[in-house]
């Protein structure tokens, strides 16, 4: 295990020296993607979101429909 960490010390320093500086002129067009993945992101929670609403109210619609068959079973009027 020590001999590992010592192993992964000494690549770290190599594994960034060879990419060499960064240049000035590079640029990564990154706006519009940035911009369609939280677009998607926001899109995928919503729907989410969206089938646990209509989750809930299948269970609800459930729950009230046992709390009636028990109510009937029972005699309890409400």
């Amino acid at each position: 295990m020590k001999n590992a960490i010592i192993v992964l010390a000494l690549l770290a320093p190599a594994t960034v020296w060879a990419q060499g500086p960064a240049s000035e002129d590079t640029q990564v067009p990154g706006g519009a993607l940035m911009l369609v993945s939280y677009l998607a992101l926001w899109a995928l929670m919503l729907g989410y979101l969206a089938y646990l609403a209509r989750r809930q109210s299948i269970i609800e619609d459930d729950l009230e429909t046992l709390q009636r068959r028990l109510d009937d079973s029972l005699g309890v009027d409400d």
